[in-house]
């Protein structure tokens, strides 16, 4: 559990009655197995890796000098170290995301959220991923959910093996009862507002099968064997 997840749980009253352990469970083995066959079949490329170096070293493994990159936000991409390797600028990619956030013009900025969305590497995490295969993501803003559904022509998904349920059920409670009520928390601080609260009302994206119209596996889930992200 990252530094950052800790402070928020012993510092907001709000997450006194989350159960952390219930909800981060690392699956055994034969489990995480179990996914990545099942992902192989819905038409996806799956990888298992055994730490937080590992799935770094993978990502910049995939991604070609020259190709353009964008990120969803995401405490797993910064717990492994991938936010801060991006801008280094030390691997050639163009950083879409980058741009972004240097922009200050908000007409200027729409136009660049909009070319980041058709990035030759899009990177994220999910709220959940079960024995099926399917993966499950919701956000205040569409940042992360959609362009997981249409857009760029790789996306990488980073995924702690944590976040492995048995179906979409227990997806939806992981959801509902975890990865939201942390998520509150965290806007809460970085919005200095109470009343910020997150809602999977916004934004949600299923991910069962890989497009029928894809020429290639459009899909790389990462998983890896420790405890990442919420």
């Amino acid at each position: 559990m990252s530094t950052a997840t800790n402070d928020l749980f012993a510092n907001d009253a709000a997450l006194a009655s989350v159960d952390r352990k219930k909800y981060n469970h690392v699956a055994d083995e034969a489990t995480i197995g179990k996914v990545v066959e099942a992902l192989k079949s819905n038409g996806h490329n799956a990888e298992v890796v055994s730490d937080k170096a590992a799935a770094l070293a993978k990502i910049i493994s995939l991604i070609p000098a020259g190709k353009s990159i964008n990120s969803a936000g995401s405490t797993t991409l910064g717990e492994i170290g991938f936010i801060d390797e991006a801008k280094k600028g030390a691997h050639g990619w163009l950083n879409l995301k980058e741009a972004v956030v240097a922009e200050k013009d908000a007409a200027k900025q729409a136009e660049l959220r909009a070319k980041a969305s058709t990035a030759d590497f899009h990177l994220t995490s999910v709220d959940a991923i079960d024995h099926h295969g399917t993966l499950y993501a919701v956000c205040a803003t569409g940042t992360r959910s959609g362009p997981l559904l249409f857009g760029p022509s790789h996306v990488i998904v980073v995924v702690g093996a944590n976040k492995i349920v048995a179906d979409r059920a227990a997806a939806q409670d992981r959801i509902q009862n975890y990865a939201l009520q942390v998520e509150s928390a965290r806007v809460r601080v970085a919005y200095a507002s109470w009343g910020v609260k997150a809602s999977a009302t916004n934004f949600a994206a299923e991910v069962r099968k890989a497009s029928p119209f894809s020429q290639e596996k459009r899909f790389t889930v990462i998983i890896v064997k420790e405890t990442l992200g919420f």
